[in-house]
């Protein structure tokens, strides 16, 4: 559709299948963006309430700013890279299974990251379906 390409590949990162995470999001003012101390106070009283024992899912429900994984203790769910924001993602798939992140600044505010489970690629058999459902939803 947009021509011809010649495509060099510069780098490979091994995928690790997909990922489930938990965050607790201090939002920034949608009014004043530029500032974030509000939303930064939040997050640093949220992090030193993590560290002094509070569980994270209790953290996350009281208060997380994003209502959907919010409600469910901050689960994102289950998913595999290009998901995320970039500076979310990297910080995220650095983490280990059971490890938290220190406070993390994307453009909707500040994060706490937990890395939950993973598990491995779905092998082709499995992913056939869903290989033909994306085919389908992109093809002309």
């Amino acid at each position: 559709m947009f021509g011809h390409h010649i495509i060099k590949m510069l780098d490979r990162i091994p995928t690790r299948g997909e990922i489930q995470f938990s965050h607790i999001l201090a939002k920034l003012d949608q009014e004043a963006p530029e500032d974030t101390s509000a939303a930064y106070e939040k997050i640093t009283m949220v992090l030193d309430s993590l560290n002094a024992g509070v569980p994270f899912e209790d953290l996350a429900m009281r208060h997380s700013d994003d209502p959907q994984s919010g409600a469910k203790g901050g689960d994102l769910g289950w998913g595999g890279r290009r998901r995320f924001v970039r500076q979310f993602e990297e910080v995220a798939w650095a983490l280990k299974k059971g490890e938290t992140s220190g406070i993390v600044r994307t453009q909707f505010g500040y994060h706490i990251i937990r890395f939950i489970d993973e598990r491995p690629m779905k092998s082709f058999e499995e992913s056939r379906q869903e290989l033909k459902d994306v085919y389908r939803r992109y093809a002309y």
